[in-house]
């Protein structure tokens, strides 16, 4: 629950949408009481981040627009259809998660149909089935190692920072 509410926030979703997410809960997982939502969303972590995203999009405001990390530009726009900072957060965010994966797609492409099949493909990772049990831990260690040096040596993360949910292997 509350990796969807910090999700949210990276993406733009207001502080009443957040605040939404942790009362209802997710998947099985209670939502907190009204107190409790209040005391995570004025502790400092959350409102770092809180400040964070104005701040960014502050920076889309001034900017006029976004450059996602493959080169592409997309501009505010005014109206009901437009494109405003929220939205445009959220594509940045998109393409950052996209950039990190794109050495899995590569490295599955090398390996080849043969050894590996990607079940499914959600927005942040993928399943894969390995028709070789034997290569799994093998292969898991290299699409790990992948991600994360794609994090650190591209885009600057501490180490420290780096470090996967879980890889989901069938």
């Amino acid at each position: 629950m509350l990796k969807r509410a910090v999700y949210a926030l990276l993406f733009g979703a207001s502080e009443k949408t957040v605040k939404k997410y942790l009362l209802e809960g997710t998947e099985g997982v209670p939502g907190l009481t009204s107190a409790q939502t209040e005391q995570l969303l004025t502790s400092e972590l959350m409102q770092d981040i809180l400040a964070a995203q104005k701040n960014r999009q502050g920076q889309i405001q001034a900017e006029g627009g976004i450059t996602t990390v493959f080169g592409k530009s997309a501009s505010l726009s005014p109206g009901k259809t437009g494109r405003n900072p929220r939205s445009l957060m959220a594509e940045e965010m998109q393409a950052y998660e996209l950039y990190l994966l794109k050495p899995i797609v590569d490295y599955l492409l090398q390996i080849g149909s043969e050894e590996v099949t990607i079940t499914a493909w959600q927005h942040d990772g993928f399943t894969l089935r390995f028709k070789d049990a034997s290569k799994r831990t093998r292969h898991n260690s290299r699409i790990n190692r992948l991600v994360k040096d794609r994090a650190i040596r591209d885009l600057g993360m501490p180490k420290w920072q780096v470090e996967l949910e879980r890889v989901t292997l069938e």
